[in-house]
């Protein structure tokens, strides 16, 4: 079973690190042809936000969340079953009540897929050239009738799209059959965001490139080195892998250079049971159980003269499997 290495317990690290908390309470990002514009307010139900560029409102009702949960699993999408799995929510109610009462869960659903955003009332795409202007949003939050309450959040930005650096420096390294694949990418400081939230890991196969990990990959932005793990299907065959990096606004980066990666087997077989020994006038005969590993190669008998001794190998060759000695 694949395994990934996300930190539920770390979410609160990475929420502050990454999601861009800013002290304005607003986390702009800009692309090639948009601006999204996220807030930080958890809204209840019926409450909602207008949005303002250089005082122009760009909206006609409020924008509001879901208001039940049938509707949020709706709006979300494709995107339902990973939310479910990442949230370890038990139903649906179970993940509407956790994105609409825990901060830290609310905004990483929403920085990690947009739609959540939507339909947690927290984004507003705005579509426009982004030419190197300087452009003011404003958020005004509004009450469950449609008027506004008073509180505004606001910050001015630059409409100059960023790119997304691919991971660098992919290694692979297995025990056993899990393998682990071990990357880098730029570490945050305070006050920096890149905008990039998480990563997905592929596999090159004639058939086409098959991504490696079913649970969502978070971004540790506190650390520079990153990591995942998955159990191989089989040893003996050298696979290629890679991994990219994905931002707020879904955009992929290039592929990180991809490592070519000989799966040696080192799962040793099964323990030899049943072994007996019969005492004859010149020799000894040593019988055991077969064993029916598809990759046993042979068999190495070990003896010791006395029990507090050490054991020492008799055949220097291994034993054909079928042979008693």
């Amino acid at each position: 079973m694949r395994r990934a290495k996300y930190f539920i317990f770390g979410l609160l690290l990475i929420t502050a690190s990454l999601c861009g908390q800013t002290d304005h309470g607003l986390r702009v990002h800009v692309v090639e042809d948009s601006v999204y514009i996220y807030h930080s307010k958890i809204l209840l139900s019926g409450s909602g936000f207008n949005i303002y560029r250089d005082g122009e409102k760009l909206n006609t009702d409020p924008i509001q969340p879901a208001i039940y949960p049938e509707a949020l699993q709706l709006a979300l999408g494709e995107h339902y079953n990973e939310l479910m799995q990442f949230t370890q929510s038990t139903s649906v109610q179970n993940l509407y009540l956790k994105l609409t009462s825990n901060k830290i869960l609310n905004q990483l659903s929403s920085f990690l897929y947009p739609k959540a955003a939507k339909a947690l009332g927290k984004l507003y795409v705005d579509p426009i050239r982004t030419d190197g202007r300087v452009k003011t949003y404003k958020v005004e939050f509004t009450n469950d009738i449609g008027e506004p309450t008073g509180e505004t959040l606001e910050t001015s930005v630059q409409l100059n799209s960023s790119q997304i650096d691919p991971p660098t420096g992919l290694k692979a390294s297995h025990k056993n059959t899990l393998i682990t694949l071990e990357w880098e990418y730029p570490q945050l400081e305070k006050g920096e965001d890149d905008k990039v939230i998480q990563f997905k890991v592929f596999k090159k196969t004639t058939q086409g490139d098959i991504k490696l990990n079913d649970a969502i990959l978070i971004r540790n932005a506190a650390v520079r080195k990153q990591d995942f793990s998955f159990n191989a299907y089989e040893t003996g065959v050298t696979e290629s892998y890679y991994v990219v990096a994905v931002d707020v606004a879904q955009r992929i980066s290039a592929p990180s250079e991809a490592v070519d990666y000989f799966i040696k087997d080192k799962v040793p077989p099964p323990k030899v049971f049943g072994v007996n020994a019969l005492a004859g006038s010149d020799r000894i005969t040593v019988t055991w159980n077969s064993n029916t590993a598809p990759d046993a190669a042979g068999y190495y008998v070990y003896r010791s003269k006395r029990m507090r001794e050490g054991y020492k190998k008799i055949n220097q060759k291994p034993l054909d499997l079928l042979t008693t000695f």
